[in-house]
């Protein structure tokens, strides 16, 4: 789980966050608070939670599949899919 330093928190602006979040549609309030809690179905998590057998991330096959490496990910593919699907 990715673990935030105290310092760091204390500089998040928590009411700009809420007022997003609140105008947002329920589905979109789902899926970013799945990002922001780390809880979106990763192959990291589901290998945690349920045995899967693999949890690289399938674009790199280099690391695991986390929220933040699903972001952060430089390989070719993996920036293909992202911006397709934004």
């Amino acid at each position: 789980m990715l673990r935030i330093p105290q310092a760091y928190l204390q500089k998040i602006d928590w009411e700009g966050i809420e007022v997003a979040i609140y105008k947002l549609q329920d589905q979109e309030k789902s899926s970013k608070m799945k990002i922001m809690h780390d809880y979106l179905p990763t192959r990291c998590l589901l290998s945690k939670r349920n045995g899967q057998n693999s949890s690289l991330y399938p674009n790199c096959q280099k690391t695991s599949e986390n929220v933040l490496h699903v972001f952060q990910c430089s390989h070719r593919s993996a920036t293909s899919a992202y911006n397709v699907a934004i």
